[in-house]
This record gives C-alpha cells, structure tokens and sequence, in this order.
C-alpha cells in the first residue's frame, strides 16, 4: 500500500491531503457544531426545569406553610401491600399513562380529571412553564397528582433511564431514551405536612432531537461534498502550481550530455519554482562550463602524451634497427627516450596533482614559514641549473606567513622555471620581496585585505612577453599562447599545466596573483602573501 501512494504524482499526493485536511477540518467544525447544539438544547430544558422545580416548591410552600426538601434519607417506609392493593397497581403499571389515586394530593386538583371545568375553576392546579409535566407520588408509589393525563407513565420513565447519559447533561439529572422521544427527568423528594412524597418533573425534547438529526445529515452530506469540491480543487491547483516542476522534468530529460545549451523557462512569478529554476539554469551553466573544461582537457592530456609517446615508440624503433651496429645512433636514442620519459613523468604528475586538487585530496599543511630563507633558497637552487640568464635579487625582506612550504616552493620554481623557459639566453631574471601595504588597484580577488600588511613577491624577466588578450588565460589548463612559446629552443617543452597549479596553491593559501606583459619586453608576476 505504502509504494503504491509513494509511486502516485505529487499533484495527486497534494489533492489527497487537500481532500484530507479538509475532511477532518469539516468534520471537526461540524462534530463541535453538533456537540454545541445539543449541549445548548439540553441547558435550554434543563433551566426550564430548575424554574418549574423552584416555582413549584415556592407554590407548595404557599399553600401549605412548610415544605421540606432533599429528605429522601427521612421518608418513611411504606408498608408492604396487600396482595388486592398489589394486584391493583400492577394493572395501573402496564397502562401507558398513569391513573391519578383517588385520594388525590391534599386537595389539590389534577388536571387530567378536570381538564373539562371552566379555567376559573383550576385556580387549585400547580402552574408549571409550558412543555414541562409534574408528577406527585405519595410514599406507597401512588400518583396522587399529574399535570397532564396524557404525559408518559413514571414505569415508562424509569425502566427507560439511560444508565450512561451523554456528556453534555447535567449530572443531576436523568436522561430517558424510549422508543423516538427523548426526557429530561428530575425526582424532587419533599416531605409536607408530615407527609412524604416525591415530585416528578420532565420535559421532553424530542422535535429538538428530530431537528439535531436532520442537522446531522446535512452536516454529513456537507462533508461529502466538500471532500469530492476538495479533491478537485486540490487536483486542478497542484497541477497549475506544478506547472514548472513539469517544465524542469520536461527539460531535464531532454537535456543530452551533447547538447547542455538548452535552458528551463524561468516563470515570472518570483516564487520558490522560480528560484529553483534559476537555480537549475546556473547548475547547468556550470556543468556545460566543467564539460567543455573536461573536454578541452582530455583532449589536451592526449595530445600531450601522444607527443611523447610517439618520440619514445620512434627511437625503439631506430634502436631495434641499428643501435647495436651504431653507437651514435644508440646514443642520441637513448638520451631522447629518456629526455621524453622525463617529460611524460612531469606531465603526469602534475595531472596527479590537479586531479587530486580537484577531489579536495590535496593537503595543504600549513604552519607559520619565514620566508626569506625560502625566497634565497629558491633563488640559490635558481644560479646553480639555470647558466644562459643573468639573476638577481632585488629585494629579500623578512616576513612569516601561514603556508605549506613545500607548496611555496613549487608556486615559486613554476614561476620561475617559464621566466627561464621563455626568455632568450642571456636575459634578465630578477626576484624580489618585499613588505607593502596592499592597495585597492592591487586587490582583484582578494579585497577583503584591503590596507593589510602583505608580502608582495616579484618575478620578472625580459623575455618573449604575453599578449594582452592572453593574460586571462594563461592560468587555464593545458593553455599556451602559441607553439613558439611553448617549445623553445635548447630549453624544456611546456605542458601548460604549470600556472595552474600555482593558481591553485595562491587560492589554497589565500593569496593574490597579479600579471603585467608587454610582448617583446617581458613579464612579471606579482604575488601577494597575508602576513601573520
């Protein structure tokens, strides 16, 4: 039962709710309206009966002088009947109506017995609010007084008692069911004169139950109605409302990982579904942006190694032809062999490198690193492998900064080695660091260390330069500006993977990279590091 609701459409699970909540909201209301209109028809009769009982115990006590109430602990008790007087009553008992004794109550008339004098005459009746009847017994169970002849017998009353009253009577009344009539009943117990007796008060209530059940039905069939008005107004809302969610699912399983170009439809409501349009549009934006990267960079990464690879499988060819009859054959081989192996070992490295960057499995363990050590060992190692450029060190100014410094090292040897690949032998290399309060025009990226201190490092060369339309690629992976600056004479190839990772290494530690280029003139690279 559970999966076949879960495999139902949100616009049907919507109008089942909608359906349900207003079901129970309906049913709520009504069973409160229910409750209401019998607690306030039962208040109604039970305030006429308390008036009737009051009056009528006022009137007794007129006539009489004294009238004892609540004496039900001190009523006498009645003798055993004769078997004749026994007999007697059990024929009264099964009439429908009660027979009034002929004794009668102390002189007061009933009015079954003289319902035909003249209403001048009845001025020895008790007077009771309309609709409420009086019945009086003696201690022996004898009616000796009834306010109506027709009113129901006090057998029928009390065989009749419901034993558990609904919840909104008042408990110190009787409720009777028979037959299609509802009572409200009351015992009085009195004692007069000496004289024990039991007053008998009801009302019925029955037009007002016939009323409460046809209210019933109707608030039953309301529910109904409301329930089927629900579900089509639930089903037919949702399905507007979940209009775009239709369009996003339409447009999603249309989208092709060849074609990434299509967009989904951006209502013109600004709601929750047009931000999540929105919000699905910018995903595909970068997913199309991160395919064409991942495209551009497979094809990068095969051309590279295909480059190598055909040198190597050239050479073993040429080796497994003639190197062992020439040594100078077997000579030049072997040192292209290797010198391409080397390449290939960089190159996969550093796609090592990147790819782990990429899965954030790249650790950085960053410490606090004085850095003119670094910046002189780095320039030091610089002297010793590079002897076609002139170097110098313009500035070596103390500073720590909170890096990795095996990182450090790698971003500044990457700089490096393309100052030494790309400038003509015996150029000028420089390096510098210095200690400067960073500048709005200086902060690109980072603007957040407006006015702080950092430590501006500086690589410059005179080389071939970078054109202007250039410099906002040359971070991109696997991007060169042309072959000539890629392969220069008596110097390694470039992989373009290089700046990459020293982009990578500046965001990982917060830093700045800025570039100035002037083909023909050179280029520096300036770095900006937050001190600690």
């Amino acid at each position: 039962m559970l999966s076949r609701i879960n495999s139902l459409r949100i616009s049907v699970k919507l109008s089942l709710v909608y359906g349900i909540m207003m079901a129970v909201l309906i049913f709520a209301t009504s069973a409160c309206t229910a409750v209401g209109l019998y607690y306030t028809q039962y208040h109604q009769v039970e305030g006429e009966l308390s008036f009737s009982i009051r009056y009528v115990l006022k009137q007794l006590k007129n006539h009489y002088g004294t009238v004892e109430e609540d004496v039900s602990s001190t009523l006498p008790i009645p003798q055993p009947p004769t078997a004749g007087q026994e007999e007697a009553k059990k024929k009264r008992q099964t009439m429908h109506h009660d027979v009034v004794h002929p004794q009668g109550f102390m002189g007061l008339r009933a009015a079954g017995r003289y319902r035909l004098q003249e209403e001048n005459n009845r001025k020895d009746e008790l007077e009771l609010l309309p609709g409420v009847f009086l019945k009086i017994t003696d201690a022996q169970g004898d009616v000796v007084y009834d306010s109506d002849m027709y009113s129901p017998s006090l057998q029928v009353l009390q065989s009749h008692i419901e034993a558990r009253p609904p919840f909104w009577a008042n408990p110190n009344f009787q409720v009777v069911e028979s037959d299609n009539f509802t009572i409200y009943y009351k015992r009085v117990p009195v004692k007069i004169q000496g004289n024990a007796y039991e007053l008998h008060f009801f009302k019925t209530i029955t037009a007002e139950n016939r009323l409460l059940a046809l209210i019933q039905r109707m608030l039953l069939a309301e529910i109904v109605i409301s329930i089927f008005v629900a579900l089509l107004l639930g089903y037919f809302v949702s399905r507007r409302l979940l209009n775009p969610v239709r369009d996003i699912t339409d447009t999603a399983k249309s989208i092709e990982i060849s074609d990434l170009s299509r967009r989904i439809p951006v209502p013109p409501t600004r709601d929750e579904l047009s931000e999540l349009a929105e919000t699905f549009n910018r995903m595909l934006d970068r997913i199309q942006k991160g395919f064409r990267q991942q495209q551009r960079f497979v094809s990068d990464a095969s051309h590279e190694l295909r480059t190598p690879v055909t040198v190597i499988k050239g050479y073993s060819d040429m080796l497994a032809r003639w190197g062992s009859q020439d040594e100078e054959a077997l000579r030049e081989g072997l040192e292209a062999i290797r010198s391409e192996a080397e390449d290939m070992q960089e190159l996969i490295e550093k796609l090592l490198f990147l790819a782990r960057a990429d899965q954030k499995r790249q650790i950085m363990h960053k410490e606090p690193l004085d850095m003119a050590p670094l910046v002189e060992d780095v320039f030091r190692k610089l002297e010793l492998t590079d002897k076609e450029h002139d170097h110098v060190l313009e500035v070596n100014e103390p500073a720590t900064v909170l890096a990795d410094k095996v990182a450090m090292k790698q971003m500044l040897r990457i700089f490096l080695e393309n100052a030494v690949k790309y400038t003509p032998a015996g150029g000028r290399i420089s390096l510098g660091a210095q200690l400067v309060q960073l500048k709005e025009k200086e902060a690109q990226k980072e603007p957040a260390v407006l006015g702080q201190q950092v430590l501006k490092i500086t690589i410059s060369d005179t080389g071939i330069g970078i054109p202007a339309e250039a410099l906002d690629k040359i971070f991109d992976r696997f991007y060169r500006v042309d072959t000539s600056r890629s392969r220069q004479e008596g110097t390694v190839g470039g992989t373009g993977l290089g700046l990459s990772i020293a982009s990578w290494i500046a965001r990982e530690h917060n830093m700045d990279i800025q570039v100035e280029s002037q083909v023909g003139q050179g280029t520096s690279f300036m770095v900006y590091i937050p001190v600690i």
